[in-house]
Formats: structure tokens, sequence, C-alpha cells
């Protein structure tokens, strides 16, 4: 498995205090500068559908002025993936890409969504979320609580990643082997630069990241 990651907006419309994006508010918009036309141009010619599997995250994606296009046409193409997203607003339904809407700590019941992720958040009643799951039948997932942008230690998943390589491209458009990467302004997708690979099973076998994707394609 290949993942892609889309970092699609630098802006959210909650203000987590555990999440990088409680510094990153809804009139930041404007410095995101990723356009379907050109993301699709670039994946058509670097990014196989039956080789990769996409993840689009932000912020909060469904922020995106063409957050309907961009998943409606890559979902027609072939391509597939994860939207992970707060399931407040909305994202299109589609057979290729799951809607997985993670119920935040102190928010309603997500909106949208095909799955839901839990965070165990030793803050939150997250065990009540998967019981009220539960009693409703609705797919859900859980997922360890990272504290890393806050205590900068890097927390890693004892799960085994499935994925060989990993790419991942930031609102900017600018394209990195890892979302903690140093950006290089020139290796874009506007410049149809190559993609940059981590190769994830020999650099960083047990990634959170790729583990709360892969758990809801593999």
């Amino acid at each position: 498995m290949n993942i892609l990651t889309v970092s699609l907006m630098m802006a959210c419309n909650r203000d987590c205090y555990y999440c990088p994006t409680k510094n990153w508010h809804s009139d930041d918009v404007g410095v995101n500068i990723i356009t379907a036309a050109a993301l699709f141009k670039w994946v058509k010619k670097y990014i196989p559908p039956v080789e990769w599997t996409m993840e689009f995250t932000g912020g909060e994606p469904a922020m995106h002025p063409e957050i309907t296009r961009i998943i409606t046409v890559l979902s027609n193409a072939g391509y597939h993936g994860v939207i992970k997203t707060n399931g407040s607003l909305f994202i299109p339904k589609t057979g290729n890409f799951i809607r997985a809407a993670a119920w935040h700590e102190d928010a309603d019941f997500p909106k949208h969504y095909d799955q839901i992720l839990i965070i165990r958040n030793p803050n939150d009643d997250w065990q009540a979320k998967v019981d009220y799951c539960k009693q409703n039948n609705i797919t859900y997932k859980t997922s360890i609580f990272d504290e890393y942008y806050l205590t900068r230690q890097p927390i890693m998943s004892a799960k085994q990643n499935k994925c060989d390589r990993y790419c991942h491209i930031n609102s900017n458009g600018q394209i990195t082997a890892c979302n903690k990467d140093p950006v290089k302004e020139d290796i874009n997708i506007f410049n149809m630069s190559a993609p940059v690979f981590k190769n994830v099973k020999k650099e960083c076998p047990t990634c959170k990241n790729i583990s709360d994707v892969e758990m809801f394609v593999s």
C-alpha cells in the first residue's frame, strides 16, 4: 500500500486545545492555494489509482471551496481512500472515499460521516461514545490520543504499518515525504514536481498517522 496525504486546508472551524489547528482560523483560508485543477493534473501524472490510497485532511477539508468537485472527480476516476473530518460540514458521499468523522471532545455527534473515529482522549468520556455507536449500530474505530503538539514527543502506534511508501502535499501544494519534513517552495504540484517518498517500513514502521489511515482502508 502507498499513501498520499493531502492537507487541503490549514484552517478549521474548531479550535481543539490539543490540535495544531487551534492556531489556524477560518479567516486564514486565503493562504490555502491548492486548486482542484492543479491536483487533478498532478495525481493523473504521478499517482496511479490502483497503486495509491489517498487521505484528505486539514485542518478541516470540508472548508475547501472545491471539496465536492475534488472528491467526486477523483472517486469517478477510480481513486479511493479516506477523508478525515470533524463531520460538522458537508462532504459528498462517494463509493470510493470513506468519510471518517472524529467525534470531538465536547462536540455533538458528527452530521456527515461514513464511519466514526473516537479518540481515546483521557479528558473525554470516549467509552460512552463507543457505547453509543454500539447501541446504534454505527461503524466506528478508536485511535490513541496523540499529544505530540503539546509535548513535542512523537507517540507511535504499536501496530506495524502495512504502507510501503508515503508522500505528503500541504495546503500550499508543496510536496514532502512527511508532513513533519521541511518544505522546499519550488517542489510543488504547480511545478509538476515529482513525488517525494518515504519508505515507511524502513524509516518509520509504526507511524500513528499512517496507522489511522490504514485502519479505515485495510
